[in-house]
């Protein structure tokens, strides 16, 4: 069975959480960057941590991912992945004291 390779990376504070789907590894730096296009107040990126974290299996719903192009496209309900978790980066908003 195909499976389609799909790489997950989670922006956290305390609070919240935030789950990004790309069709293609990205680099810790992109991480930060997409951390700081993301929030609407300044963040700041606290640490980076591996999350050697692997499923398989189909989706029960649409999965928006991020191309290598910067598009925005949905995978469809059923389609096989393995979604490759690779980093967790934790942050906070600069006006937050530690």
């Amino acid at each position: 069975m195909e499976y389609m390779k799909v790489y997950q990376y989670i922006l956290e504070t305390e609070a919240e959480a935030y789950h990004y789907y790309f069709s293609y590894e990205i680099l810790p730096k992109e991480l930060v960057e997409l951390a700081a296009e993301t929030f609407e107040r300044e963040v700041s990126v606290v640490d980076i941590f591996p999350e050697p974290n692997v499923k398989k299996g189909h989706l029960k719903k649409p999965l928006r991912i991020i191309t290598k192009m910067g598009k925005e496209m949905y995978l469809p309900e059923g389609l096989n992945v393995e979604i490759i978790s690779m980093y967790r980066a934790l942050y906070q908003y600069v006006d937050t004291p530690l």
